[in-house]
């Protein structure tokens, strides 16, 4: 891993062009790797294995994140915004506070809480659900989780249903 923080902070270098050069990772086993509080914006991640990163408070805006593995990856106040994660696989994703790319993961704010989703999961503050679920919990259920949740979900439940119907995020299944 210290050689990937060195790594790292050439790309950080780079982006305030003191210097380093882009972070370019290709084909490697990052399985389970922790990545937190990096600016790696731009970088280029192609043809790697993710599963089980955390990957916490990175911004990986205008990143090119091709045909990696990110199955169970902690995205978690991680912005997205304008990331090409083509033929990658997203699958079973912690999203909380995480700013979508628009087509595999998409995101936007409802009053009290933040909202991403995949293809097959919904986030919205610490909870993280399949479609399915989300669309079955009880009321009750949801006052353990925060007061306000309940209220909140009466309020916007058939917009944000009307949401995922007219804007669903980009499958990765069968990747």
């Amino acid at each position: 891993m210290s050689n990937l923080e060195g790594r790292f902070d050439s790309h950080e270098k780079w982006l305030k062009h003191e210097g380093g050069e882009r972070l370019v990772l290709l084909e490697h086993d990052l399985e389970g790797v922790s990545i937190r509080d990096r600016n790696l914006s731009q970088c280029q991640i192609q043809r790697c294995n993710l599963k089980n990163a955390t990957i916490r408070n990175v911004n990986l805006s205008r990143s090119l994140l091709t045909d990696c593995d990110f199955t169970r990856v902690n995205f978690s106040h991680t912005n997205l915004h304008s990331c090409d994660l083509s033929g990658s696989i997203l699958k079973d994703n912690i999203l909380r506070e995480t700013i979508g790319n628009k087509k595999e993961v998409k995101s936007f704010q409802l009053d009290l809480y933040s909202v991403a989703y995949t293809w097959d999961r919904i986030q919205f503050r610490c909870q993280n659900y399949s479609l399915d679920e989300w669309e079955g919990l009880s009321d009750d259920f949801l006052n353990n989780i925060d007061v306000e949740a309940p209220e909140w979900r009466v309020k916007w439940k058939e917009l944000l249903v009307r949401i995922l119907e007219f804007s669903p995020a980009k499958s990765t299944e069968g990747i």
